[in-house]
Protein backbone atom coordinates (compact mmCIF):
# COMPACT_ATOMS: atom_id res chain seq x y z
CA UNK A 1 0.00 0.00 0.00
CA UNK A 2 1.63 3.43 -1.02
CA UNK A 3 0.37 6.95 -1.65
CA UNK A 4 -0.37 7.57 -5.10
CA UNK A 5 2.28 9.56 -6.87
CA UNK A 6 -0.59 12.10 -8.31
CA UNK A 7 -0.89 12.72 -4.00
CA UNK A 8 2.71 13.05 -3.48
CA UNK A 9 2.94 15.62 -6.34
CA UNK A 10 0.05 17.64 -4.92
CA UNK A 11 1.27 17.42 -1.59
CA UNK A 12 5.01 19.44 -2.73
CA UNK A 13 2.86 22.06 -3.99
CA UNK A 14 0.44 22.68 -0.89
CA UNK A 15 2.65 21.66 2.13
CA UNK A 16 5.96 22.33 0.43
CA UNK A 17 8.58 19.52 -0.61
CA UNK A 18 9.32 17.16 2.19
CA UNK A 19 12.02 15.52 3.36
CA UNK A 20 12.09 11.78 2.34
CA UNK A 21 13.99 9.08 2.96
CA UNK A 22 13.55 5.58 1.29
CA UNK A 23 15.58 2.18 2.96
CA UNK A 24 15.14 -1.63 4.37
CA UNK A 25 14.05 -1.93 7.92
CA UNK A 26 12.85 -4.67 9.73
CA UNK A 27 13.13 -7.13 6.47
CA UNK A 28 10.76 -4.55 4.12
CA UNK A 29 10.71 -1.44 2.40
CA UNK A 30 10.48 1.75 4.85
CA UNK A 31 9.50 4.92 3.14
CA UNK A 32 9.12 8.19 5.21
CA UNK A 33 7.99 11.42 3.82
CA UNK A 34 8.15 13.92 6.28
CA UNK A 35 7.40 18.09 6.23
CA UNK A 36 8.39 20.56 8.55
CA UNK A 37 11.64 22.35 10.30
CA UNK A 38 13.02 19.20 12.29
CA UNK A 39 12.04 17.05 9.30
CA UNK A 40 15.26 15.53 8.67
CA UNK A 41 16.42 15.22 12.44
CA UNK A 42 12.87 13.44 12.81
CA UNK A 43 13.30 10.62 10.14
CA UNK A 44 16.83 10.53 11.05
CA UNK A 45 15.61 9.19 14.71
CA UNK A 46 13.14 7.07 12.92
CA UNK A 47 15.37 5.15 10.92
CA UNK A 48 17.49 4.43 14.17
CA UNK A 49 14.39 3.66 16.55
CA UNK A 50 13.55 0.86 13.55
CA UNK A 51 17.27 -0.10 13.29
CA UNK A 52 16.37 -1.05 17.51
CA UNK A 53 13.64 -2.63 16.95
CA UNK A 54 14.47 -5.17 14.58
CA UNK A 55 17.53 -6.15 16.65
CA UNK A 56 15.02 -6.89 19.17
CA UNK A 57 11.97 -8.14 17.29
CA UNK A 58 13.34 -10.41 14.73
CA UNK A 59 12.62 -14.04 13.95
CA UNK A 60 14.79 -14.66 11.31
CA UNK A 61 17.83 -12.93 13.13
CA UNK A 62 19.30 -15.31 15.56
CA UNK A 63 20.97 -12.43 17.24
CA UNK A 64 17.68 -10.34 18.45
CA UNK A 65 16.13 -10.85 22.05
CA UNK A 66 13.29 -12.75 20.29
CA UNK A 67 15.50 -15.29 19.04
CA UNK A 68 16.66 -15.31 22.26
CA UNK A 69 13.64 -15.74 24.13
CA UNK A 70 12.70 -17.98 21.62
CA UNK A 71 15.58 -20.40 22.87
CA UNK A 72 14.36 -20.27 26.28
CA UNK A 73 11.24 -22.28 25.64
CA UNK A 74 10.34 -24.68 28.10
CA UNK A 75 13.21 -23.28 30.57
CA UNK A 76 11.02 -20.66 32.93
CA UNK A 77 11.08 -17.11 33.01
CA UNK A 78 13.46 -15.30 30.51
CA UNK A 79 14.07 -11.23 31.21
CA UNK A 80 13.43 -9.36 27.38
CA UNK A 81 13.90 -5.97 26.30
CA UNK A 82 11.07 -3.45 26.99
CA UNK A 83 10.13 -3.06 23.25
CA UNK A 84 10.09 -7.26 23.00
CA UNK A 85 7.94 -7.02 26.63
CA UNK A 86 5.75 -4.67 25.08
CA UNK A 87 4.87 -6.39 21.76
CA UNK A 88 4.71 -9.93 23.68
CA UNK A 89 2.03 -8.52 25.89
CA UNK A 90 -0.08 -6.76 23.03
CA UNK A 91 0.20 -10.15 20.71
CA UNK A 92 -0.98 -12.00 23.59
CA UNK A 93 -3.69 -9.73 23.89
CA UNK A 94 -4.87 -9.45 20.56
CA UNK A 95 -4.89 -13.19 20.39
CA UNK A 96 -7.68 -13.11 22.85
CA UNK A 97 -9.67 -10.33 21.61
CA UNK A 98 -9.41 -12.11 17.77
CA UNK A 99 -10.30 -15.57 18.76
CA UNK A 100 -6.86 -17.10 18.27
CA UNK A 101 -7.29 -16.10 14.74
CA UNK A 102 -4.40 -13.78 15.38
CA UNK A 103 -1.65 -16.08 17.34
CA UNK A 104 1.96 -15.34 16.89
CA UNK A 105 2.79 -18.90 18.50
CA UNK A 106 1.81 -20.42 15.41
CA UNK A 107 5.86 -19.93 14.77
CA UNK A 108 6.91 -23.05 14.36
CA UNK A 109 4.66 -23.79 11.36
CA UNK A 110 5.48 -20.64 10.03
CA UNK A 111 9.45 -21.75 10.08
CA UNK A 112 8.23 -24.97 8.41
CA UNK A 113 6.13 -23.43 5.74
CA UNK A 114 8.85 -20.31 5.19
CA UNK A 115 7.09 -18.36 2.33
CA UNK A 116 8.64 -15.37 3.98
CA UNK A 117 12.13 -15.63 1.93
CA UNK A 118 13.01 -15.95 -1.81
CA UNK A 119 11.26 -14.93 -4.68
CA UNK A 120 7.23 -14.67 -4.71
CA UNK A 121 5.71 -17.09 -6.40
CA UNK A 122 8.77 -19.34 -7.11
CA UNK A 123 7.78 -23.11 -8.40
CA UNK A 124 8.38 -26.27 -7.63
CA UNK A 125 8.96 -25.50 -3.45
CA UNK A 126 8.22 -28.63 -1.92
CA UNK A 127 5.26 -28.34 0.90
CA UNK A 128 5.34 -29.39 4.19
CA UNK A 129 3.87 -33.29 4.72
CA UNK A 130 0.53 -33.47 6.88
CA UNK A 131 2.23 -35.83 9.60
CA UNK A 132 5.33 -32.50 10.13
CA UNK A 133 1.93 -29.97 10.12
CA UNK A 134 0.12 -32.44 12.83
CA UNK A 135 3.43 -32.73 14.41
CA UNK A 136 3.81 -29.03 15.07
CA UNK A 137 0.17 -27.69 15.58
CA UNK A 138 -0.29 -28.70 19.01
CA UNK A 139 2.51 -26.15 19.73
CA UNK A 140 0.15 -23.83 18.56
CA UNK A 141 -1.43 -21.96 22.10
CA UNK A 142 -1.05 -18.87 23.03
CA UNK A 143 -2.25 -18.95 26.64
CA UNK A 144 1.46 -20.95 26.44
CA UNK A 145 2.99 -17.50 26.16
CA UNK A 146 3.00 -15.52 29.69
CA UNK A 147 4.47 -12.10 30.27
CA UNK A 148 4.84 -10.55 33.98
CA UNK A 149 5.15 -6.53 32.85
CA UNK A 150 6.21 -6.15 36.24
CA UNK A 151 9.37 -8.11 36.47
CA UNK A 152 9.99 -7.50 32.66
CA UNK A 153 9.83 -10.97 31.83
CA UNK A 154 8.16 -13.63 29.78
CA UNK A 155 8.24 -17.53 29.00
CA UNK A 156 6.87 -20.47 26.41
CA UNK A 157 5.02 -22.98 28.75
CA UNK A 158 7.10 -26.18 26.81
CA UNK A 159 10.30 -26.78 24.49
CA UNK A 160 9.94 -26.57 20.58
CA UNK A 161 7.55 -23.33 21.22
CA UNK A 162 8.39 -19.95 19.49
CA UNK A 163 6.95 -16.77 18.61
CA UNK A 164 6.94 -15.12 15.62
CA UNK A 165 5.80 -11.29 15.60
CA UNK A 166 6.15 -10.50 11.70
CA UNK A 167 2.29 -9.31 11.61
CA UNK A 168 2.25 -6.78 14.64
CA UNK A 169 5.78 -5.77 14.49
CA UNK A 170 5.42 -3.71 12.17
CA UNK A 171 2.36 -2.43 13.65
CA UNK A 172 4.29 -1.60 16.57
CA UNK A 173 6.91 0.11 14.96
CA UNK A 174 4.42 2.44 13.08
CA UNK A 175 3.00 3.88 16.49
CA UNK A 176 6.68 4.14 17.37
CA UNK A 177 7.59 6.12 14.35
CA UNK A 178 4.03 8.30 14.86
CA UNK A 179 4.86 9.27 18.62
CA UNK A 180 8.55 10.46 16.99
CA UNK A 181 7.33 12.22 14.62
CA UNK A 182 4.74 14.29 17.05
CA UNK A 183 7.53 14.67 19.86
CA UNK A 184 9.48 16.27 17.26
CA UNK A 185 6.85 19.42 16.31
CA UNK A 186 6.10 17.56 12.64
CA UNK A 187 2.51 18.08 11.95
CA UNK A 188 2.10 16.09 8.35
CA UNK A 189 3.98 12.61 7.44
CA UNK A 190 3.63 10.04 5.88
CA UNK A 191 5.00 6.47 7.16
CA UNK A 192 4.90 3.33 4.92
CA UNK A 193 6.50 0.14 6.45
CA UNK A 194 6.01 -2.72 4.17
CA UNK A 195 2.42 -2.33 3.71
CA UNK A 196 1.73 -0.65 7.31
CA UNK A 197 1.15 3.40 6.60
CA UNK A 198 1.09 5.48 9.57
CA UNK A 199 -0.39 8.92 8.99
CA UNK A 200 0.55 12.39 11.22
CA UNK A 201 -1.85 15.24 10.57
CA UNK A 202 -3.76 15.83 7.22
CA UNK A 203 -2.95 16.12 3.60
CA UNK A 204 -3.27 19.20 1.35
CA UNK A 205 -5.30 22.29 1.82
CA UNK A 206 -6.00 20.47 5.34
CA UNK A 207 -7.74 17.71 3.85
CA UNK A 208 -7.32 13.84 4.33
CA UNK A 209 -5.01 12.29 2.71
CA UNK A 210 -6.08 9.86 0.40
CA UNK A 211 -4.28 6.40 0.48
CA UNK A 212 -4.26 3.65 -2.28
CA UNK A 213 -5.15 0.39 -1.37
CA UNK A 214 -3.02 -1.98 -3.53
CA UNK A 215 -5.00 -4.40 -6.39
CA UNK A 216 -4.39 -8.06 -5.21
CA UNK A 217 -4.36 -9.03 -9.12
CA UNK A 218 -1.37 -6.66 -10.42
CA UNK A 219 1.82 -7.50 -9.24
CA UNK A 220 3.34 -3.78 -10.42
CA UNK A 221 2.02 -1.32 -7.54
CA UNK A 222 -1.81 -0.83 -9.18
CA UNK A 223 -4.33 0.72 -6.90
CA UNK A 224 -7.77 -1.34 -6.44
CA UNK A 225 -9.09 1.54 -4.29
CA UNK A 226 -8.60 4.62 -2.19
CA UNK A 227 -9.43 5.85 1.43
CA UNK A 228 -9.25 9.00 3.23
CA UNK A 229 -7.40 9.17 6.15
CA UNK A 230 -6.38 11.77 9.06
CA UNK A 231 -4.19 11.16 12.20
CA UNK A 232 -4.60 7.02 11.49
CA UNK A 233 -3.15 4.10 10.15
CA UNK A 234 -4.45 1.82 7.35
CA UNK A 235 -3.07 -2.07 7.60
CA UNK A 236 -3.39 -4.50 4.93
CA UNK A 237 -2.50 -8.23 4.86
CA UNK A 238 -2.92 -9.81 2.25
CA UNK A 239 -1.67 -13.27 -0.11
CA UNK A 240 -0.25 -11.22 -3.04
CA UNK A 241 3.41 -10.92 -2.34
CA UNK A 242 4.57 -13.74 -0.85
CA UNK A 243 3.67 -16.87 -1.97
CA UNK A 244 5.02 -20.40 -3.95
CA UNK A 245 3.57 -22.42 -6.20
CA UNK A 246 3.19 -26.13 -5.80
CA UNK A 247 1.52 -28.99 -7.65
CA UNK A 248 -0.71 -26.33 -9.46
CA UNK A 249 -1.51 -25.08 -6.53
CA UNK A 250 -0.62 -21.93 -4.84
CA UNK A 251 0.47 -21.27 -0.92
CA UNK A 252 0.79 -18.06 0.67
CA UNK A 253 2.54 -17.01 3.96
CA UNK A 254 -1.02 -16.04 6.02
CA UNK A 255 -0.95 -19.41 8.04
CA UNK A 256 -3.95 -20.34 9.92
CA UNK A 257 -3.33 -20.90 13.80
CA UNK A 258 -6.30 -23.68 13.68
CA UNK A 259 -5.47 -26.04 10.73
CA UNK A 260 -1.59 -25.04 10.19
CA UNK A 261 -2.03 -24.24 6.81
CA UNK A 262 -2.16 -20.84 4.92
CA UNK A 263 -5.53 -19.99 5.31
CA UNK A 264 -8.52 -20.49 2.75
CA UNK A 265 -10.78 -17.43 3.96
CA UNK A 266 -11.91 -16.42 0.72
CA UNK A 267 -10.10 -13.63 0.92
CA UNK A 268 -7.30 -11.81 -1.22
CA UNK A 269 -7.04 -8.71 1.16
CA UNK A 270 -7.69 -7.29 4.45
CA UNK A 271 -6.87 -3.64 5.27
CA UNK A 272 -7.42 -2.00 8.77
CA UNK A 273 -8.09 1.93 9.51
CA UNK A 274 -7.29 2.73 12.92
CA UNK A 275 -5.77 5.02 15.09
CA UNK A 276 -3.31 2.52 16.40
CA UNK A 277 -1.32 0.70 14.29
CA UNK A 278 -0.51 -2.45 16.21
CA UNK A 279 -3.82 -3.70 16.55
CA UNK A 280 -4.33 -3.00 13.15
CA UNK A 281 -1.74 -5.22 11.94
CA UNK A 282 -3.04 -8.08 14.13
CA UNK A 283 -6.67 -7.69 13.15
CA UNK A 284 -6.06 -7.59 9.40
CA UNK A 285 -3.96 -11.01 10.13
CA UNK A 286 -6.80 -12.49 11.87
CA UNK A 287 -9.51 -11.13 9.17
CA UNK A 288 -7.79 -11.97 6.55
CA UNK A 289 -7.87 -15.62 8.22
CA UNK A 290 -11.52 -15.54 9.79
CA UNK A 291 -13.37 -14.64 5.83
CA UNK A 292 -15.79 -11.65 5.18
CA UNK A 293 -18.64 -12.43 7.35
CA UNK A 294 -16.86 -13.47 10.70
CA UNK A 295 -13.84 -10.99 9.85
CA UNK A 296 -16.55 -8.00 9.44
CA UNK A 297 -17.90 -9.21 12.82
CA UNK A 298 -14.99 -8.87 15.01
CA UNK A 299 -14.45 -5.60 13.50
CA UNK A 300 -17.73 -4.59 14.55
CA UNK A 301 -16.94 -5.35 18.32
CA UNK A 302 -14.19 -2.49 17.71
CA UNK A 303 -15.73 0.93 18.18
CA UNK A 304 -13.72 3.58 15.73
CA UNK A 305 -11.85 0.68 13.42
CA UNK A 306 -13.18 0.33 10.11
CA UNK A 307 -11.86 -2.52 7.17
CA UNK A 308 -12.22 -3.29 3.75
CA UNK A 309 -12.11 -6.91 2.83
CA UNK A 310 -11.63 -8.03 -1.18
CA UNK A 311 -12.28 -11.28 -2.50
CA UNK A 312 -10.18 -13.43 -4.49
CA UNK A 313 -10.26 -13.36 -8.87
CA UNK A 314 -13.55 -15.56 -8.44
CA UNK A 315 -15.88 -13.67 -7.05
CA UNK A 316 -14.34 -9.68 -7.20
CA UNK A 317 -16.28 -8.74 -4.42
CA UNK A 318 -15.16 -5.53 -2.01
CA UNK A 319 -17.12 -5.85 1.36
CA UNK A 320 -16.62 -2.13 3.13
CA UNK A 321 -17.81 -1.58 6.83
CA UNK A 322 -20.38 1.01 7.35
CA UNK A 323 -17.34 3.75 9.04
CA UNK A 324 -15.22 3.49 5.72
CA UNK A 325 -18.20 3.59 3.31
CA UNK A 326 -18.50 7.71 2.61
CA UNK A 327 -14.08 7.74 2.85
CA UNK A 328 -14.33 4.69 0.07
CA UNK A 329 -13.67 5.13 -3.76
CA UNK A 330 -13.38 2.33 -5.76
CA UNK A 331 -11.04 2.38 -9.07
CA UNK A 332 -11.29 -1.22 -10.62
CA UNK A 333 -14.91 -1.05 -11.67
CA UNK A 334 -14.56 -5.16 -12.35
CA UNK A 335 -14.97 -5.46 -8.70
CA UNK A 336 -18.39 -4.85 -7.23
CA UNK A 337 -19.32 -3.40 -3.41
CA UNK A 338 -21.37 -5.89 -1.11
CA UNK A 339 -22.95 -5.71 2.45
CA UNK A 340 -22.15 -8.08 4.51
Amino acid sequence: MSLSTRLRDVCRVALGRPFERREIRMGTIVTQRVWGANAEAAADEVSRELEHLERALSFHSPESDLSRFNANAGRGWTPVSADLLRVLERARACSELTGGSFDVTAAPLVRLWNIHGGEPGRRGRPIPPKCEIERLLPLVDNRDLRVDVHAGSASLARPGQMVDLGAIAKGYAADRAREIYVESGVRSAVVDIGGNVALVGRGPGGLPWRVGIQHPAERQGGLIATLAASDESVVTSGDYERFVESGGARYHHIIDPATGYPARSGLTSATVVCGDSTLADALATAIFVLGPERGAQLVDSFPGIGAVLITDESTRRVYVTDGLRDRFTLLDKRYAIHEI
